[in-house]
């Protein structure tokens, strides 16, 4: 239930179905699972970008330690740096 009221794109619609969850099920569900009700709820739409924009960043920087993996790699072989620069534009090497 609490998965499907995820996925209600109304935010206040969702909220209040999370709640409702929440109150009415307050005797039959574990405490655990009472929590991450409650931190769904919590998950404001501001927190979801904040969340989103880490995500993003954490995916940018993972793809840069590639590259510099990539780079080394290269650099061990002895291929020439101007073959090397030319493999990468100029914003892949920022």
């Amino acid at each position: 239930m609490v998965f499907l009221a995820q996925k209600m794109e109304d935010e206040q619609k969702q909220k209040f179905v999370l709640a409702g969850l929440l109150v009415v099920s307050d005797k039959f569900i574990k405490k655990e699972d009472a929590e991450a009700i409650r931190r769904d709820i919590s998950m404001t739409k501001v927190g979801r970008m904040i969340f989103e924009d880490g995500h993003r960043e954490g995916i940018k920087e993972g793809k840069k330690e590639e590259r510099i993996v990539s780079i080394t790699n290269l650099l061990k072989l002895n291929i020439e740096e101007d073959v090397i620069l030319g493999m990468y534009s100029e914003t892949d090497l920022k």
